[in-house]
C-alpha cells in the first residue's frame, strides 16, 4: 500500500517509484542509504506528509502485522529527514493512528496500539509518542500490555521539561491499578519544588484530588511515604482541605463532624473510621481499655471498638491483639 501510494504521490515515473521503495525496503538496516536516497527527492518531508493521509486505510487492514511494520517503516522513514521536519509529521501519524483507533467499527485497537509503541520505540526520547501511547492504551483498556515496560520508563520521565513529567506521572498513575496508583502520586508531587506558591489552578486541583485520595488508608497519609509528608500539599489553595488534614493530623470525631457543618465539599462526609483509626495511632503502643476507645473515638458498644480496631490491623495502621474477655487492645505498634 505505501508502493502504491508513493507511485500515486510523487511526480515520477511508477516503475521508477516502485524501485526506489523497493530498494529502501531491502535497505531498512543502512542509515545511509536511506538518508541519500531521500535526499534526491526534491522534497522529503511534503512527500512523506501526502503518504500520512493514507494512515487510516492502513490502520484498517485486517492483518495486524501489516498494519504494524507499515507504520513503522513509516516512522523510520520520518526519523531519516532534519529535526525540524520530524515533529509536525509525527504529531499528524499519531493524531490520524488514535482517530481512526477510537472511531473504527472494527474495534480493534491492538494493531493500532503495537503500531503507537512502535513509533514511541524508533523515539524514545520524544514526548508525544510516549504519551498518545500511554492515553490510547488507557482509553482502548489495553494499559495492561504496558505495565511490564513501566519500569522502563523511570529513569525517561525526569527527562522531559517538568510540565510534561506531571501530565505522563497523573496519566500512568489514572491508569495502573489502585495499589500502584500512591507510588505515582508521589512522583507527580516530586516535581514541585517544596515552595512553589501559588499553584496554577490545574495543579492544585490534580494535588486535592490526589490527597482525597490518599483518605482511604491511615498510611498514604502518614506513613513513611505518607503524601502528609511531602511539603507540597500544604500550597493547594483549598482552605478546607488544609483544614481536614490538620484534623486528620491531631484532631478527632467532635473536631470533623464540626468541620463538615461548615463545608460545602462532595464526597468528603465518610471519613470517621479514618479519623478513628489515627486516633487509635495516636494513642501509641500500650494496653487500652475498651471504655477508652469508646471515648477517644465516640463509639457506643464493644462490637464497635472491635470493628474498628480489626480494620485498623487490616490497614497496617497498627499491630496487637485484642482481649475480648478482659475488654482490652493491646497494641504492639503503630503507624506514623
Amino acid at each position: 500500500i505505501l508502493i502504491t501510494s508513493m507511485a500515486v504521490i510523487i511526480n515520477v515515473d511508477s516503475d521508477a517509484t516502485k524501485k526506489f521503495i523497493t530498494v529502501i525496503g531491502e535497505s531498512i538496516g543502512s542509515d545511509t542509504f536511506i538518508t541519500s536516497n531521500l535526499s534526491l527527492l526534491e522534497d522529503p518531508a511534503s512527500l512523506l506528509k501526502s503518504l500520512l493521509t493514507s494512515v487510516p486505510e492502513i490502520a484498517t487492514l485486517t492483518n495486524a502485522d501489516t498494519v504494524t511494520s507499515s507504520i513503522t517503516y513509516l516512522t523510520y522513514l520520518i526519523t531519516k529527514l532534519p529535526l525540524e521536519s520530524q515533529s509536525p509529521l509525527i504529531e499528524t501519524l499519531l493524531k490520524s493512528l488514535t482517530t481512526v483507533g477510537t472511531t473504527t467499527a472494527s474495534n480493534n485497537p491492538l494493531p493500532i496500539l503495537h503500531s503507537l509503541i512502535s513509533i514511541h520505540s524508533l523515539l524514545p526520547k520524544s514526548y508525544l509518542p510516549l504519551l498518545t501511547c500511554l492515553q490510547f492504551s488507557r482509553s482502548s483498556n489495553l494499559f495492561h500490555l504496558l505495565t511490564p515496560s513501566l519500569p522502563s520508563l523511570s529513569p525517561l520521565i525526569p527527562t522531559f521539561p517538568v510540565e510534561h513529567q506531571r501530565t505522563l506521572y497523573l496519566t500512568i498513575k489514572e491508569s495502573v491499578p489502585a495499589p500502584s496508583q500512591h507510588s505515582y502520586s508521589l512522583k507527580y508531587l516530586s516535581t514541585f519544588p517544596p515552595t512553589s506558591s501559588p499553584l496554577p489552578p490545574s495543579s492544585s486541583t490534580s494535588i486535592t484530588k490526589i490527597i482525597k485520595e490518599s483518605f482511604d488508608t491511615p498510611l498514604k497519609l502518614f506513613g513513611k511515604n505518607g503524601i502528609y509528608n511531602h511539603p507540597i500539599i500544604h500550597s493547594v489553595s483549598d482552605s478546607k482541605i488544609k483544614e481536614l488534614l490538620d484534623i486528620f493530623k491531631v484532631g478527632g470525631i467532635k473536631e470533623y463532624e464540626s468541620w463538615l457543618k461548615g463545608c460545602s465539599l462532595v464526597g468528603f462526609d465518610n471519613f470517621h473510621d479514618l479519623i478513628r483509626i489515627l486516633i487509635l495511632t495516636d494513642l501509641g503502643v500500650g494496653e487500652f481499655s475498651y471504655s477508652t476507645i469508646k471515648s477517644e473515638c465516640g463509639l457506643k458498644t464493644n462490637t464497635e471498638v472491635e470493628d474498628i480496631v480489626v480494620k485498623g490491623i487490616m490497614e497496617g495502621a497498627v499491630e496487637g491483639c485484642l482481649d475480648q474477655e478482659g475488654e482490652v487492645w493491646r497494641c504492639e505498634r503503630r503507624v506514623g
